[in-house]
């Protein structure tokens, strides 16, 4: 067609192509009847294919003050010789015709690309008029930058191409779920404003469930980066709501050598937003497809154990050029809502980490020892709760006035004391040892966890104790265990002490298990204690059999 129109074609890129036609069509009314009957005469897959590459923009991206006045929608706005102000049309004066300028006493032809161009190209072939292809191909065929349409909106997105940084919508609520798009909320009517505590953007509260929280609020895409402090994120390549069941994007990766030489990964996570924890969470199926092969499956959950979700690095995957991703996913059958997002992150090495809470998470002596006070003295009777805590009923509190100078998690001495700032425990454990075990940990849900009182404790959320600090420092490499007095002093626990103890809990064991302890039970009681259990339990076992009913038994043992 270009050819026939006289327009350069040798050698150029199809959007080009295409923007010349564009050109031709403002300049000169229109692409003449029989080259548009040509066209229209080829094989759907042709016309297919024409439409996934004209994708539709809202108008004001392009400049245009109102979207809903103007039927011309702008071709490939990334093209190198796209000129916005050059395709200002003027506004249609019908709805069902053309935007496309004609000047006067000039025939009006059929606009072979026309405000929307899956209807003019399928116009002709009537099994195609009541598939509303239009929407189907903008959520197969979201090209680079491309936000997915929500069903219902009846709206596209412009494309983007600068680096993977994704066009995320129009107004203040651009960074909503919804895309500012607050009619295709969960929660239609409820148009509360959200603001999160760490991006300061807005959000609709009815496109989160319900029961979110609104104290304190962090969106989900903030949460979606605190996931893996391991990997922060340096930059968002594409995220979106999950609501069609396939999406494409398109990935420029001309900085992929150079990322890897960085130590960089590009890597796929999923968040359920409807949960509170920081949890991995995929949904029931999910298939990602790079450059048209499968490369990562996660299969459905069976009965007989739980599934292991993880974040998924596909860096290996991409190739140093343009990257095509697909995403194809199932939901369970009580649909839950995930959020879907790509990211390049950095690559950090447990000992920086450690490096970080050094600089930044440091207690003074004098701090510390009015906590532990505090703690002894039993003036601290609040329930200590992390961010990322699913329970609110987790407790903390201490009741030993003892000091393990042993790691719990490595069973070596303590070289850096450190704890939740949350917590409400005396015990530390060992900085560099809690930030090893944890990165070899292949739960990644179960991850971060406070070895003694099990809350979510990320690096942001690590102290280091100045006053075990001292305690560790003024004590001999031998000794163990230190016992904290009412004034915060101490005293070190000795080998003797704590054998005599051992054997004291292991008779108390013994007792409580029904077994011999006669050794130190009066003759009268050990053959009562040798004669009992066996005697109780033939007891117990005639009994049952004379109660009348089951929920007897149920109320009495």
């Amino acid at each position: 067609m270009c050819r026939e129109l006289g327009l350069p074609h040798s050698g150029r890129r199809k959007q080009v192509l295409v923007q010349a036609l564009y050109d031709y069509q403002r300049s000169n009314g229109g692409i003449p009847p029989h080259l548009v009957s040509r066209f229209s005469g080829r094989s759907s897959h042709a016309r297919f294919s024409q439409t996934q590459h004209a994708v539709r923009a809202q108008a004001a991206h392009h400049g245009h003050a109102n979207a809903s006045t103007h039927g011309y929608i702008p071709p490939y706005s990334s093209s190198q010789n796209y000129n916005a102000s050059s395709m200002n049309f003027p506004p249609a004066t019908h709805s069902h015709t053309s935007a496309a300028y004609t000047p006067p006493g000039q025939p009006r032809h059929q606009p072979l690309l026309s405000s929307d161009p899956v209807a003019s190209l399928m116009r002709s072939q009537r099994p195609f008029a009541n598939a509303s292809p239009a929407t189907a191909s903008e959520g197969l065929h979201a090209r680079t930058g491309d936000r997915v349409p929500f069903p219902g909106s009846g709206k596209g997105s412009a494309q983007k191409h600068a680096d993977f940084v994704t066009d995320v919508g129009n107004g203040p609520f651009a960074h909503c779920l919804c895309r500012g798009n607050a009619g295709t909320s969960c929660r239609k009517g409820l148009n509360a404003t959200l603001t999160c505590t760490t991006c300061h953007t807005l959000s609709h509260a009815g496109c989160y469930p319900a029961d979110y929280s609104t104290q304190n609020f962090v969106c989900s895409l903030c949460r979606m980066k605190r996931l893996d402090p391991f990997f922060p994120v340096a930059e968002v390549l594409w995220d979106c709501r999950l609501e069609l069941s396939h999406y494409s994007v398109e990935l420029n990766t001309q900085n992929l050598r150079k990322w890897r030489a960085d130590g960089k990964e590009v890597i796929v996570r999923c968040m359920q937003v409807d949960l509170q924890p920081l949890y991995q969470s995929w949904p029931k199926t999910m298939n990602i497809i790079i450059n048209g092969r499968v490369e990562e499956t996660v299969a459905a959950p069976s009965w007989e154990h739980k599934r292991r979700d993880m974040p998924i690095p596909i860096t290996h995957y991409l190739k140093n050029s343009r990257n095509r991703v697909e995403f194809s996913w199932t939901n369970y059958d009580e649909p839950q809502m995930f959020h879907l997002g790509v990211f390049l992150c950095d690559s950090k090495s447990p000992e920086t980490l450690a490096n970080q809470v050094w600089q930044s998470g440091q207690v003074k002596e004098a701090e510390a020892e009015k906590r532990v006070l505090a703690i002894i003295n039993n003036r601290t009777g609040n329930a200590a709760k992390s961010d990322d805590s699913d329970d609110d009923d987790v407790m903390c509190l201490e009741v030993t006035r003892r000091i393990k100078l042993l790691c719990p998690v490595t069973f070596m001495r303590i070289e850096v004391p450190c704890r939740g700032r949350a917590c409400m425990h005396l015990q530390c454990y060992d900085l560099s040892g809690y930030l090893l075990v944890t990165r070899n940990t292949k739960a990644f849900n179960t991850r971060w966890k406070c070895p003694e009182c099990h809350l979510y404790v990320r690096p942001d959320e690590l102290v280091i104790d100045g006053f075990v600090q001292k305690i560790l420092s003024g004590t001999e490499e031998e000794a163990s265990v230190v016992e904290l007095q009412p004034d915060a002093s101490y005293r070190v626990v000795t080998e003797d002490e704590l054998k005599e103890e051992s054997k004291r809990a292991e008779k108390q064991r013994q007792l409580a298990s029904g077994g011999q302890a006669g050794a130190s039970s009066p003759e009268g009681d050990v053959k009562a204690s040798q004669d009992g259990p066996a005697k109780k339990a033939f007891e117990v076992v005639e009994m049952c059999k004379t109660l009348p009913t089951e929920s007897f038994i149920a109320e009495r043992f």
